[in-house]
């Protein structure tokens, strides 16, 4: 029969063991998390100008990383900048705001103006995921748009962490 303290300690040990792995695996774990957050970036982009071009996904022939070399080589269509501004200017804002929430709560205003600026935005946000999966029913739109928040909130932080951990590695193993 497993207690609560023998599982406590074999994932005490999964720990142990996954600390002591070499620099490169923490490395190619984030070169994995990366991948899977520009790509859940990419997908979330779309959703989002979709949803403002009142457009599904099946009607979009771009691609959200395509996009940012057509704008800065100033390609766009012209009736094409503002989803592209709401798109990304989505994404980039909530990272901001989200480093916002992360420094010292000092002033007051700056610390619950980044809050009410994250929640405005994920809603925003959330409302392009959940509109573009509509076919897929509710359950599927929730799930999706549960998923798709994980991705892109999570996986660029799992990257960092993974990277600065392989740093730590490195600098340990230096003689």
């Amino acid at each position: 029969m497993t207690t609560y303290r023998s599982v406590q300690h074999q994932g005490k040990q999964a720990f142990l063991h996954l600390a002591g792995m070499p620099p490169l695996v923490f490395v190619l774990v984030g070169l994995a998390c990366l991948a899977v957050w520009a790509l859940g970036t990419s997908v979330q982009v779309l959703t989002s100008e979709a949803w403002i071009l009142q457009e599904s996904l099946q009607h979009i022939d771009f691609t959200a990383f395509g996009q940012l070399g057509e704008a800065l080589g100033g390609q766009l269509a012209p009736d094409m900048w503002v989803p592209f501004i709401f798109g990304w200017g989505v994404q980039f804002a909530l990272i901001v705001a989200s480093v916002g929430i992360e420094l010292p709560p000092h002033p007051k205003w700056r610390f619950w103006l980044a809050w009410v600026s994250v929640v405005g935005l994920i809603a925003v946000n959330s409302c392009g995921d959940f509109a573009s999966s509509a076919t897929y029913g509710f359950y599927g739109q929730a799930g999706f748009t549960i998923v798709i928040f994980f991705i892109t909130f999570c996986m660029l932080l799992f990257a960092i962490m993974a990277f600065k951990h392989a740093a730590t590695l490195m600098r340990q193993s230096r003689p």
